[in-house]
């Protein structure tokens, strides 16, 4: 079996529609491993989402909704890159341009972005540039459709509001109210949104294994691979410093299919063989055996 092949039998991972224009709450929630170990047509995320960093492909806003009409846009930082040039573009063309000397800029504001319109950001950089053979790399050499994003409408945003007042309103931990706060966002297709969240909570040093599963899945969902491999990483990590066998068995599958992406089958194997391992000792024998099947397909 094509290794293409593989990364689509060996993990099924929904992801939300190239189209981003729609009611905020029929987007689908993030769906658990164990619901999707059954079969139908996956569709996973691009391999090469996130990972050339020799582009300015962009991190924010990516796959998402947003919240406001003046987003803070950031990319990757190309090396020896001194300038990049930024673009914004609506449905009738080119909306906004600026050049940026760091690798993020605000929006100006102006034209106001407007609500439930798919707007695409593209970013330049010039390499050697005053030489006779400059050369131009852009975000789009990322060959990645669908990431545009869109502002969400204004009663979906209310919806939201409520939601959030009523998170406030329990009773819960710092820790798991900002959780719930990033599912809410994720429900609602804010994708920039709970990733910043969870960010957050990661660089102020919280070590939680939902935390870094749930950043895993938000960047898995956007296209930053590695940046979700090294969430899914730490998420196994932090589980086996608990004895979290589930978590551990999950992350590797994650892993797994990561490593199909980059074209590393060898390492994947291993990493199945370890969570059909964990799933038989918690004798979570559906899983176990659908790594099984997906195993033996390695040899066909």
């Amino acid at each position: 079996m094509k290794l293409k092949q593989l990364a689509t039998a060996v993990i099924t991972i929904l992801l939300v529609g190239n189209s981003l224009i729609m009611p905020a709450m029929a987007v689908p929630g993030w769906r658990f491993l164990r619901e999707l170990f059954t079969g139908g047509q996956p569709q996973v995320g691009s391999p090469r989402g996130g990972t050339r960093s020799d582009i300015p492909y962009v991190i924010t806003p990516r796959r998402t909704a947003i919240l406001g009409s003046t987003p803070q846009f950031q990319w990757n930082p190309v090396p020896s890159a001194s300038t990049y040039t930024v673009t914004l573009r609506g449905p009738d063309g080119v909306l906004w341009e600026a050049v940026a000397e760091t690798s993020e800029i605000a929006y100006a504001g102006s034209p106001a972005l407007e609500f439930d319109v798919q707007y695409s950001l593209t970013i330049k950089t010039q390499l050697n540039p005053g030489t006779s053979d400059p050369t131009i790399i852009s975000s789009a050499d990322e060959g990645l459709p669908g990431l545009s994003f869109y502002r969400l409408p204004e009663a979906d945003v209310e919806r939201l509001e409520a939601a959030l007042g009523a998170i406030a309103a329990q009773n819960l931990t710092p820790l798991d109210a900002d959780l719930a706060r990033a599912r809410l966002y994720r429900d609602y297709n804010l994708m920039s949104d709970a990733i910043a969240l969870l960010e957050n909570l990661s660089d102020a040093g919280i070590q939680s294994v939902a935390l870094y599963r749930l950043l895993g899945e938000l960047y898995l969902q956007v296209n930053l691979n590695t940046r979700a491999g090294n969430a899914f990483t730490q998420t196994r990590a932090l589980a086996l410093d608990t004895g979290n066998l589930a978590e551990q068995a999950d992350a590797n599958v994650f892993l797994a299919h990561l490593a199909l992406g980059t074209r590393n089958p060898d390492e994947a194997v291993r990493l199945l063989n370890e969570a059909q391992a964990l799933y038989l000792r918690l004798n979570h024998e559906a899983e176990a055996e659908a790594i099984a099947n997906w195993l033996a397909t390695f040899n066909d």
